[in-house]
């Protein structure tokens, strides 16, 4: 059997900022697991490639393949559809599969939305889709998808997480063009992979999916380390732990600091990982800054406590303060990420926001706009009428939080929450400790070349357009402020 993997296209990617081509590290594991049982595998990613779908209909024809399977979160679901419809029209016999956040969220809808896809894979796909493929029984026998069954739709139960994550194959980076893809980490050059050593997060933030599952699962420091050995034998400089909270557990963290000390590879690469601020301690930082780590990625949200408590964070502010402080201590540069227009969030606190960023004073600012995507505690909510929020346009290709037209909030215009976001990301990348700072970063003419091209996107789409607009809104709520 032949499997085709796809990372989709962008549809119309210049209606936003461009968007640099991510390993997707899901699709290079599962192509490792259906390798393991004798299929042959291709991928196909459409951003590094910068194909549409003329060119995507001519590579099908190329590898011929008997499966195609398609990873997709909710923005990107309309597009896959029109992909699969273009395989179909190629070979109505090629299966379509489409797995990841959306099918998760809702797979049996998936199927009734979109004709033209064959299965919804739901949950972790490393097991449910080479058995899927191989198979030869009735689809009522595989855990964790929707199928037809003429003209209804059914969906099996839910497959168990993979408990042992040591039992999960290294990375197929073989199928993929490594040398055309860019860091996650803010101005850096040299190949960046994505690795992780758990999966699952136990916290309860309410606009989050959670799709690895509550209960976490972890893999050895060993494990972890012989695929970042794979990754430098593919010429990876710096790694990135994509785990949704890597330093949860201290102690495994700090095993896996010491032992990429003693194999000396704390030299040879640097590496970046994601945290909770309530879960770290100077002695863990510092561990792990002595280990080769350079940044350190923290979910704030906001800087209200009002909002905090509301969305399910379970923080403080002062826990934040803290972590942050800790970090810079001991040399670590620090990411912030933010997120403005949740329920329960005004003017006011938005303007607390921007003070905390103010105060964090991190070294690189991540600010998107709350989107309710399906899975989430407030998508099901907002559907039953949560603080007035409407959903208006319901096209899924809205669903990408850098926008706000499609949904009403009751204390913001259709695309204020949008000037907001822009003129924030504005005052606090122009200040000139942070030019400084960036251009200090730069390493190669490929940075200089990709930062030009966002910078040229940022200022002719988004400030030009609404600078005027946001500076009088900005005015409006500092006066509002000053006189409540």
């Amino acid at each position: 059997m032949r499997v085709t993997l796809v990372f989709p296209l962008l549809r119309d990617p210049f209606k936003r900022l461009v968007r640099r081509p991510i390993i997707h590290y899901g699709l290079l594991v599962l192509a490792s697991a259906l390798r393991e049982r004798g299929i042959k595998v291709n991928i196909i990613d459409g951003v590094a490639e910068r194909l549409d779908m003329n060119s995507f209909r001519e590579r099908i024809m190329s590898l011929s393949p008997d499966a195609v399977g398609f990873t997709s979160v909710t923005e990107q679901i309309n597009d896959v559809h029109k992909m699969c419809e273009i395989v179909k029209g190629i070979d109505n016999k090629i299966i379509t599969i489409v797995g990841g956040a959306h099918a998760t969220a809702l797979p049996k809808e998936t199927l009734l939305e979109f004709p033209h896809i064959d299965f919804a894979v739901y949950g972790e796909g490393i097991q449910t889709l080479p058995e899927l493929l191989q198979s030869h029984a009735n689809p009522e026998t595989i855990k964790g998808i929707a199928y037809r069954d003429g003209g209804e739709i059914k969906i099996t139960v839910p497959r168990p997480y993979l408990e042992d994550l040591n039992k999960m194959p290294l990375p197929s980076y073989d199928l993929l063009p490594l040398e055309r893809y860019y860091p996650i980490q803010n101005f850096t050059s040299g190949l960046e992979l994505p690795t992780y050593m758990t999966l699952g997060c136990p916290f309860q933030c309410k606009f989050c999916h959670r799709l690895a599952g509550r209960m976490v699962r972890y893999r050895s420091p060993e494990r972890v380390i012989e695929e970042m050995e794979l990754g430098i034998k593919n010429n990876a400089t710096q790694f990135i732990f994509i785990d949704d909270t890597f330093l949860l557990d201290k102690k495994r963290a700090m095993e896996l600091s010491h032992l990429l000390i003693k194999k000396g590879l704390h030299k040879r690469i640097t590496w970046a990982c994601l945290s909770r601020a309530d879960i770290v301690d100077e002695e863990l930082l510092t561990t792990i800054k002595e280990a080769g780590c350079t940044m350190v990625y923290f979910g704030v949200e906001s800087g209200s406590q009002y909002i905090l408590d509301n969305i399910g964070k379970n923080i403080t502010l002062e826990e934040i303060k803290h972590a942050f402080s800790l970090a810079k201590a001991v040399g670590l540069k620090t990411v912030a990420f933010f997120m403005i227009g949740t329920p329960y969030e005004t003017k006011e606190t938005i303007m607390s926001t921007r003070r905390f960023i103010s105060e964090l004073n991190p070294d690189f600012l991540e600010l998107s706009i709350f989107t309710p995507y399906p899975g989430t505690e407030f998508y099901s909510a907002i559907k039953q009428g949560l603080e007035g929020i409407v959903i208006v346009d319901t096209s899924w290709s809205n669903f990408n939080m850098t926008r706000s037209e499609y949904i009403r909030h009751k204390n913001f215009g259709s695309d204020e929450l949008e000037v907001i976001k822009w003129t924030v990301y504005v005052r606090f990348y122009m200040h000139p400790s942070r030019i400084t700072r960036i251009v200090s970063r730069i390493r190669s003419p490929r940075i200089i070349f990709r930062m030009g091209g966002w910078i040229m996107v940022f200022f002719v789409k988004r400030i030009v357009k609404k600078i005027g607009k946001s500076m009088q809104l900005f005015q409006t709520k500092a006066g509002s402020v000053r006189r409540a």
